[in-house]
């Protein structure tokens, strides 16, 4: 499994790549004028919380992980999911038919919350743990 979080595409990590097409796709989606999509009752919400759940999950996948660190990505990726969450929300207010809700920001950080989650349990089914750095000793003597 190592090989699909190594893999490359024309020198770029398919991880990154993949991330910037979706990336692409949500933008778009979320900044045209209204566009009527299949609806029920707050689908708005729902699209909002599987779009940044996908967005999570890609990005945990293509930030650099830290042997020292093995959790730090998890959280800097939230932090530009939700950074982007917030940037997302205010240019909407720009596109005719648009409009920021409290309630899609919310659906936005649901689903990122979400998205590492999955990220973590699928991370630790499929893929190896990173090999943990070796603390030197202090030869058994505490203190002088």
């Amino acid at each position: 499994m190592r090989q699909i979080i190594t893999t490359t595409v024309l020198g770029m990590r398919l991880a990154s790549l993949t991330l910037v097409a979706y990336w692409s796709v949500i933008f778009t989606g979320t900044h045209i004028p209204s566009v009527r999509l299949p609806s029920f009752s707050n689908a708005d919400k729902a699209y909002h919380f599987a779009a940044f759940t996908g967005l999570a999950i890609l990005l945990a996948w293509a930030l650099p992980k830290s042997r020292r660190h093995p959790r730090r990505h998890l959280l800097i990726a939230l932090g530009i999911g939700v950074a982007y969450a917030i940037f997302d929300e205010s240019t909407q207010l720009l596109v005719r038919g648009r409009s920021a809700e409290v309630l899609d920001f919310a659906a936005d950080c649901g689903g990122l919350l979400t998205g590492l989650f999955v990220y973590s349990v699928l991370r630790s089914l499929i893929a190896p743990p990173l090999p943990k750095l070796h603390q030197p000793s202090c030869g058994g003597r505490v203190g002088m």
